[in-house]
């Protein structure tokens, strides 16, 4: 076996290696990346949920405003 392909067997095998180590890595990351678009809709409705309950706010304070 030459140098060149004992370099080039030696360069796979480390390839190997970290791809099989960088995917665990990956899994996490995808798992922390959809938790996280979750999270992000559900502040979107409770962000509209707030928006609604400001609104039906302002109208009781016109209601009492009319009142006084």
């Amino acid at each position: 076996m030459t140098e060149n392909e004992l370099l080039l067997a030696i360069s796979d095998m480390m390839d190997q290696k970290l791809k099989s180590e960088l995917q665990p890595i990956k899994n996490d990351l995808q798992v922390v990346k959809n938790d996280l678009q979750a999270v992000k809709e559900e502040v979107r409705v409770v962000k509209n949920d707030l928006q609604a309950v400001k609104e039906e706010v302002q109208v009781v304070k016109n209601d009492l405003q009319a009142v006084k």
